[in-house]
């Protein structure tokens, strides 16, 4: 069996790929799941940017429909930017992105350079030279908008802020 022939698959249903932790280094275990794909199919899991991207592993969905499957951060992920996890069925384009994947350092810190933006639902804000929207918590420090910096911490598990990935400030120095 193959998608187009499982009557039940909604390509808008497993458009998105679920990811835990949302950031870390490269060598970390990522847990990625989804829901939604047509029962006992193979599917091709693959790790970079929407322009190149590695197949990491082949996996076959569960009788529900379900793909979970743990996978490591390639040595060829870049610290500092933003990947993808992709899936596909074998030789076809990708079905479903992930949200933005940021491979931190060792100590599963981001260091983001940009400027300071207005703020974002009652957080600070910050406006990354790649146009991202970043979202700032756990700092005292008042910067004006337009200022630009670099900020250093790890990306929380939820946004608090409704918008942006959000940073768990550990410093940020001005620019």
């Amino acid at each position: 069996m193959n998608a187009r022939e499982w009557t039940g698959f909604d390509p808008q249903q497993a458009s998105r790929i679920s990811l835990s932790p949302p950031s870390g280094p490269v060598g970390a275990d990522v847990i990625l799941r989804l829901s939604g794909l047509p029962p006992g199919m193979t599917w091709e899991i693959g790790f970079g940017s929407f322009q190149e991207h590695q197949i990491l592993a082949r996996e076959q969905s569960d009788r529900d429909g379900n793909l979970t499957r743990t996978l490591q951060i390639p040595t060829f992920a870049r610290r500092d930017e933003k990947h993808y996890f992709f899936v596909a069925i074998p030789d076809r384009p990708p079905l479903a992105t992930s949200n933005a994947f940021y491979v931190t350092g060792p100590d599963g810190v981001l260091r983001i350079e940009g400027v300071i933006a207005e703020e974002v639902a009652g957080c600070s804000a910050l406006r990354a030279g790649n146009g991202d929207l970043f979202t700032l918590v756990g700092t005292n420090v008042e910067l004006a908008p337009g200022r630009r910096v670099l900020v250093e911490g790890s990306v929380a598990e939820f946004s608090v802020c409704g918008q942006g990935m959000t940073l768990e400030v550990r410093k940020i120095t001005p620019r």
